[in-house]
Formats: C-alpha cells, sequence, structure tokens
C-alpha cells in the first residue's frame, strides 16, 4: 500500500466538501500572473487568470492598489438599492462603447443572483422595441 499524498492527508483533515469527494483539488497556496501554484510546488498555468469574469491575473500590483483605495471608501453595496463612483463610471464607459446604442447599463452584485431577471428583463425590452 502506498503511503498518502500531502494531499490527502490534507483533504482528511478538511472540513470542505469538495466536488470531487474522493478526489480532492490540490492546495493553491500562492499566485503570481497566469500561473498558481501548490502545496507541494508545481506551477500551473490558470487558464482564466483569475475569476472567469475578471481575467486580470493573479497577484497584479496595479489591480490590488486599485481594490485598497476601493476599499478604503466602500467595500461592498448591494447594487439594487445603492450606487457608487465606479459603477456610474463603468456604465457610462459601457454605454459610450455602443456607439448610442445603448444609453444604460444594468449593474449587478452579482451573475447568479439577477441572471434570470436580466434574462427576462432583455426579452421584454427585445420583444418590445
Amino acid at each position: 500500500m502506498l503511503a498518502p499524498t500531502q494531499q490527502q492527508m490534507a483533504h482528511e483533515e478538511s472540513a470542505v466538501l469538495y466536488m470531487q469527494i474522493a478526489n480532492p483539488p490540490p492546495t493553491i497556496v500562492k499566485s503570481q500572473g497566469c500561473f498558481v501554484y501548490t502545496s507541494d510546488g508545481q506551477e500551473v498555468l490558470d487558464s482564466t487568470s483569475g475569476a472567469a469574469v475578471v481575467s486580470v491575473g493573479h497577484n497584479n500590483p496595479r489591480v490590488k492598489e486599485a481594490i485598497v483605495q476601493q476599499l478604503d471608501k466602500i467595500s461592498y453595496c448591494w447594487a439594487p438599492f445603492f450606487t457608487t463612483e465606479p459603477a456610474e463610471k463603468l456604465a457610462k464607459e459601457l454605454s459610450a462603447s455602443t456607439g448610442g446604442k445603448m444609453s444604460k447599463a444594468f449593474i449587478t452584485s452579482s451573475g447568479n443572483s439577477t441572471r434570470v431577471q436580466y434574462q427576462w428583463q432583455e426579452a421584454y425590452v427585445q420583444t418590445r422595441y
């Protein structure tokens, strides 16, 4: 019988229910650019370079500074009830990028919470006008 790997031992101690119960994922301990590094030293190309909708790379100094600056002002506010300067700026940039085809942008707090609502609204707009 083979000795358990570091990853398997960590899995036995973990309280996380992994997607593949019998096969725990590697533990990522650091990141840089488009690479992540496992606890056993393996370098892995992260083809998304971050969350699937935010491909800015890992440990990007410019992004980190922007995050800190925003956190100093406000970390979060729920989009349906409030707005922020960054949301207003983004909406204007998005609208301007359409060459006059769009005058407003719908800013959400997360894709999952509003996906169905947006699809209904878009279907309504597309079929009404």
